[in-house]
């Protein structure tokens, strides 16, 4: 806009004297021979625009840019009238004849430079030249800055209007063609975003996939373990979700949560399936599943958010749980969601020394151990889901269950 600006201040010293030439002027610009200005097929597409000046000015300039340019022009008194102009048709360029002697001047210099504004809102591309006389510079100028393109006075416009008007168009070919370019490039990126959520969303699967065949070790041993670990991981992300907590971090807990008991991978049948009460050496083996189970998971990168979780699932908001005896807050957010969706499923699950308690008793037996047992914040949001949701996802956790044993049945078929 500077360089514009420049331009127009060097066509126009100070030093020269503020001479405004008649309509007549413009009347013998007709008869001069036009050169070629290099205007191509483009100039033709949309019309110019004239605004402004007495009725026959507007026709010899109309004229005069028809023969120059071989571009089609349409012609308004006014800026309202310009305005619906271009609401109703495509214009590459509009020329702003603010000339003396049209009754119109005076309304058009308290306007024309909202109405640029205007036709910059309706079109961007536009391109907008002002034809000022000498005593109008000032006007000038300010059109240029709030976007003409140039701006001619009464004294240059025979000669430079063509030439003028060229330039114009090529700007807007730019405009047009950065446009274009833009939003190929926002395509592209639309497109290769689109490829990498396909790819993440794909490898996010496979995650699961291994994390699913991890989890089936212990189904090997124990039927009940696979179906209650995503029974669990489905009370969780639901308590979790209703917390505020998204994104990476409820994957972590998705994670953390379906692996908690991978560490009894390490502890001998004798011990994990025995019907009566274990000894102190027995309890001994069986307490260092987290520490296992941790170490078991180590070193996998997408897991690593989720061994809190492991290795703290035992953990007592009161501090009487293992391995580390963690208490209230210092026990990872993750682990203090995972007990209370763990007690939900094992009390309302079968165990061979009794019958499965229905979710009035365990809802029951969860409150009755807030800030015991359970964070009393986890427990708050427990409070607000009712049996229903807890029937919906313990039967999405067995669906899935299922859905994965068939799955590895259907892989091993010649």
């Amino acid at each position: 806009m500077l360089s514009n600006a420049h331009r127009f201040l060097e066509s126009n010293p100070s030093s020269n004297e503020a001479t405004d030439f008649p309509l007549g002027l413009f009347s013998m610009a007709i008869d001069w021979p036009v050169s070629d200005y290099g205007l191509t097929a483009e100039a033709t597409k949309h019309p110019i625009l004239i605004v402004g000046g007495e009725s026959a000015e507007r026709q010899c300039l109309g004229k005069m840019v028809e023969l120059g340019s071989e571009s089609k022009v349409i012609m308004a008194p006014n800026a309202a009238s310009a305005l619906t102009l271009l609401q109703e048709h495509a214009c590459s360029v509009v020329l702003m004849n603010l000339s003396a002697g049209s009754s119109m001047t005076s309304a058009f210099r308290l306007n024309g430079v909202e109405l640029i504004a205007d036709i910059k809102a309706l079109d961007p591309t536009v391109q907008v030249i002002a034809v000022v006389d000498r005593s109008e510079l000032e006007l000038g100028l300010e059109m240029m800055r709030v976007g003409a393109l140039e701006c001619l006075t009464t004294l240059q416009a025979p000669q430079r209007i063509v030439t003028s008007i060229g330039r114009a168009l090529e700007r807007r070919r730019q405009v047009l063609n950065e446009r274009a370019y833009h939003e190929l490039i926002e395509r592209a990126v639309y497109q290769r975003t689109g490829d990498l959520n396909t790819l993440v969303y794909e490898l996010e699967e496979a995650y699961r996939q291994t994390l699913w065949a991890l989890g089936s070790a212990l189904e090997s041993r124990d039927v009940e373990t696979n179906a209650h670990s995503f029974r669990v991981m489905k009370y969780s992300q639901a308590l979790a979700s209703a917390m505020g907590i998204n994104g990476k971090t409820l994957k972590n807990i998705e994670y953390g949560v379906f692996l908690h008991d991978i560490g009894k991978i390490g502890v001998a049948d004798a011990i994990l399936f025995k019907p009566g009460k274990l000894t102190e050496e027995e309890w001994a083996v069986m307490r260092e599943h987290p520490a296992r189970g941790r170490y078991l998971l180590a070193g996998i990168k997408f897991l690593e958010g989720g061994l809190d979780i492991v290795y703290s699932h035992h953990e007592r908001w009161d501090g009487q749980g293992y391995p580390q005896g963690l208490r209230a807050e210092s026990i990872p957010l993750g682990a203090r969601i995972f007990a209370v969706g763990d007690t939900l499923d094992a009390m309302t699950s079968d165990r061979p020394y009794r019958k499965a308690l229905s979710y009035e008793e365990a809802r029951t037996e969860i409150l009755t151990n807030s800030g015991i047992q359970f964070d009393p914040v986890v427990v708050e949001v427990f409070r607000d889901f009712i049996d229903v949701d807890w029937i919906r996802l313990r039967e999405e956790g067995e669906d899935l269950a299922h859905s994965i044993v068939r799955r590895k049945h259907e892989s091993l078929r010649p």
